[in-house]
């Protein structure tokens, strides 16, 4: 091979997962630190973070525009809020109610991105107040949250550990899978409000 052929190497199918992403404003952040905690908030900007782990303030701080404009990140933990809304589904008891677990965080987050996008929308031209989502899809002891693929939105920053990111963009198809439609998730929010575990809106 001549001195000035230099060889590529190929993208990892992670890399051509974010650059797919790219083109919708949706990044990943990796947490290289093996076994930290997930009330960490790495890769996230020095700026302040909201972060929200219980179901009620999740949907009231999204639909008040004060509450969220002074920070940078509303970082949305999908393994807590899920612990947290199936232990309600648990207390409800009803098959019902059990066959919604794990569904909990899916529809919070849904909920929350249409409520943010429709502030950036009404957010001054060429100044940014609404804060960026972060959905972090870290569960405890690695890999990734069961709801990541349906939730590939604009806009929006994905928390992985660094050591999950190729098994998740290998899990993906191309090109990526739609999000959960948000009519779909309003259905499941008033599923989860019958079953007490999450506040009506």
């Amino acid at each position: 091979m001549p001195a000035n052929v230099v060889a590529r190497r190929p993208r990892t199918r992670a890399e051509q997962f974010r650059r797919q992403l790219a083109q919708q404003n949706t990044r990943i952040l990796l947490d290289h630190r093996t076994g930290a905690p997930l009330t960490g908030t790495a890769a996230l900007p020095d700026e302040p973070v909201i972060r929200l782990e219980r179901p009620g303030d999740l949907l009231r701080t999204a639909s008040r525009r004060h509450d969220t404009e002074q920070a940078a990140c509303l970082v949305v933990p999908l393994s807590d809020l899920d612990r947290v809304i199936d232990a309600q589904l648990d207390l409800c008891g009803t098959w019902e109610a059990k066959a919604l677990r794990g569904q909990g965080a899916l529809v919070c987050s849904i909920l929350v991105h249409h409520q943010l996008q429709l502030q950036r929308a009404q957010d001054p031209p060429g100044q940014r107040r609404t804060p960026r989502l972060v959905l972090d899809l870290r569960i405890p002891g690695g890999g990734t949250h069961h709801a990541g693929r349906q939730l590939l939105l604009p806009d929006t920053n994905l928390q992985l550990h660094a050591e999950a990111a190729e098994s998740f963009a290998r899990a993906i198809p191309s090109p990526p899978p739609r999000p959960l439609p948000l009519p779909q998730a309003r259905h499941l929010h008033a599923c989860l409000v019958w079953a007490g575990a999450l506040p009506a809106l």
